[in-house]
């Protein structure tokens, strides 16, 4: 995907630093709400099982976005440059928007 950008469309890619460390584990975070969003696995107190695989959640909408984008193949964002589908809003356009020179 990051090569796709930098090569087709010519759009730089920025430097995406991982600053904030989980306590309970190696894994680490480019924000404090992704970091905040990860330690809910840690403490998971009913955790939601996918129906379908079998896989655990914490939280009810990343087993319903698992569903569609797993079980159901739904990929319903689009580069607004290429026709290239993705599964998750701003992979391709949010964050790579053309540099004016």
């Amino acid at each position: 995907m990051r090569k796709n950008m930098k090569i087709v469309h010519g759009i730089p890619i920025r430097d995406k630093r991982r600053l904030f460390k989980c306590s309970e584990c190696p894994e680490t975070f480019q924000t404090q709400k992704f970091l905040e969003v990860h330690r809910k696995k840690h403490v998971r107190i009913v955790p939601i099982q996918c129906n379908d695989c079998g896989e655990v959640f914490a939280q009810k909408n990343l087993l319903r976005r698992h569903q569609a984008v797993v079980h159901k193949g739904i990929r319903p964002f689009s580069c607004k440059y290429c026709d290239k589908t993705f599964t998750q809003r701003g992979t391709c356009t949010k964050k790579w928007e053309p540099v004016l020179l």
